[in-house]
């Protein structure tokens, strides 16, 4: 079998990300947040993109996953793109193999109007949860992506604490 390597489509649109927004991270223990700043404006684009490790499911739980990038000019394709890196950004920083799982809950709307659509991953409705919800999980496959660019974002903690 061949090398599993990321699609043209989604190869193209992460290059066009990378150039227009500055992708970061913050880690506490296995808990990941993303940061994405737009690199013209210098102003943070989104901060609600969360994902912790589950080793005894074997789990990339993404907690939340708002990029909030179709709010900006010419953001077509760009959330997929996101969601590719960070969830192979995170799977490389733990360095998780094929043996893992990407679960999530969302909406089933937001599942037929967003995961559903991404070709690259085999996300699927595993159960429907209390209220409008819908449990998904998906293989987790590595593929040899660089994901250099996205670096740790350090807060000052001497800010914090003069704040209280």
């Amino acid at each position: 079998m061949g090398k599993i390597s990321e699609s043209l489509f989604i190869k193209t649109y992460i290059e066009i990300l990378l150039n227009r927004y500055d992708l970061s991270f913050h880690r506490e223990d296995r808990c990941m947040e993303y940061f994405i700043m737009d690199r013209q404006k210098l102003e943070d684009v989104s901060n609600a993109l969360v994902m912790s490790l589950d080793l005894i499911k074997k789990n990339i739980h993404v907690s939340k996953f708002y990029p909030e990038l179709y709010k900006q000019l010419n953001s077509k394709y760009m959330s997929a793109a996101c969601f590719y890196l960070l969830i192979h950004h995170f799977g490389q920083y733990f360095h998780l193999d094929k043996n893992y799982h990407i679960d999530l809950e969302t909406t089933p709307c937001v599942y037929h109007e967003f995961y559903e659509k991404l070709k690259d991953f085999h996300l699927h409705i595993t159960t429907f949860g209390l209220g409008n919800t819908v449990n998904v999980l998906s293989d987790y496959t590595p593929v040899p992506i660089d994901t250099s660019l996205i670096h740790e974002r350090f807060f000052n903690t001497s800010d914090d604490l003069s704040m209280m």
